[in-house]
């Protein structure tokens, strides 16, 4: 079977794995303790977990940020670039919020986050309470769409989620990660569209250009690794929470340092904590790595931004003793601050700490909120300037 079928099929299995419906998840084994020999400074300390607020539909029909024209503040909305793959013309869905308290001429730190495959940005938006926290923090939150791919070939942005609907009229709802996924045939250049979010709310006045940052679940994780390798010029630090680095990017040399930042579970049936390794035609033996491990992904970041390779190590309050995790947190540091930073989740599944678990995907932390230990390691964080 020529590989590109192969590819094909095996993303639809993870993806009807991953992301059929929202289900509570089973309680996780219990964990290994922590070594012994590790030095115990404190982790960012997150707030307490806020129950979710449910996010809004935009109140008008989705509007584009030119430069000297006035965003919406102080509420949900919604804007599009347009762009073109493979002859198709596509209007590329983006939710936004900039916080009520944003003074005109003011510049604030900008983080994206990125939906999982299958997912959308309203549900992305919603598992992380971005909008209350964006709100609190003072930072504007850009939830992007990644393109839908649909069973007859068209392309959109605007795909409905399984998660919504339990059933697609799709094939992929997918960022452009690897020469593998789909929607490299129709040569969908994502780390174009990201970066030029960011220039988009940098040109309107609104953006701090040295504070920008992007995180992501799953497939996303996976995407703001990739802009972590191909365009730190862009971004200050990226977070990914379910996903790897991709081996076909273990070659390249970064341009910069930026900071990075891990959240794994390690009972993972979907991103195994352990890496995606395939074996093709059943022979026992591994024929291809798709991503790496938790720990050499990590690594990668730390020996091409020189940090240590001695870990930090903490391990954060169980203020959820019955959820069956512990979160722990390993820091690399250049000099004194943290360059790229991994948290364990012990018993956690394919999930979005302090969110919703996919059906069959594990269980969700309850420990903490990802997005807030997303921002606790990222908000200090300023893109060095080598221009």
């Amino acid at each position: 079977m020529p590989m590109s079928k192969l590819f094909t099929a095996f993303w639809a299995i993870v993806m009807l794995l991953a992301l059929c419906s929202c289900a509570p998840s089973a309680q996780a084994p219990e964990q290994s303790p922590p070594p012994e020999t590790a030095a115990q400074p404190s982790a960012p300390a997150p707030t307490q977990t806020p129950e979710p607020t449910q996010v809004p539909e935009p109140t008008q029909a989705p509007m584009e940020i030119p430069l000297g024209e006035t965003a919406k503040v102080g509420e949900l909305a919604c804007g599009r670039e347009l762009y073109r793959y493979r002859g198709q013309d596509v209007s590329r869905l983006y939710y936004y919020y900039i916080p009520s308290t944003y003074q005109a001429g003011e510049r604030l730190p900008l983080m994206l986050t990125l939906h999982g495959s299958g997912s959308n940005a309203s549900i992305q938006l919603q598992w992380g309470d971005w909008v209350s926290l964006a709100e609190r923090e003072g930072f504007i939150v850009v939830a992007p769409e990644a393109v839908t791919i649909h069973r007859d070939g068209a392309l959109s942005s605007e795909g409905k989620s399984v998660l919504e609907t339990g059933q697609t009229d799709f094939n992929y709802i997918r960022w452009n990660v690897s020469y593998t996924d789909p929607c490299a045939q129709y040569l969908v250049d994502d780390v174009a569209y990201l970066t030029d979010l960011v220039d988009l709310f940098v040109d309107a006045g609104y953006a701090d250009p040295q504070r920008a940052y992007c995180c992501g679940m799953s497939h996303g994780g996976f995407m703001s690794l990739r802009l972590a390798v191909e365009a730190p010029e862009k971004f200050a630090g990226v977070a990914s929470v379910a996903g790897l680095l991709c081996a076909e990017y273990a070659t390249q040399l970064p341009a910069q340092p930026v900071r990075v930042v891990f959240i794994q579970g390690s009972q993972d049936p979907v991103v195994p904590i352990g890496g995606m390794h395939y074996d093709f035609d059943n022979d026992g033996e591994q024929e291809y790595t798709w991503a790496l491990s938790l720990d050499e992904s990590a690594a990668w970041f730390v020996q091409r931004f020189g940090a240590s390779d001695e870990a930090e190590y903490s391990q954060l309050p169980d203020t959820a003793p019955n959820d069956g995790t512990r979160i722990s947190r390993y820091a690399y540091c250049a000099g004194q601050t943290p360059q790229v930073v991994k948290y364990v989740v012990e018993g956690g599944g394919h999930t979005w700490p302090g969110g919703t678990a996919y059906a069959g995907s594990g269980p969700v932390s309850l420990d903490a909120q990802a997005s807030q230990l997303i921002w606790a390691e990222l908000r200090d964080a300023v893109r060095q300037d080598n221009s």
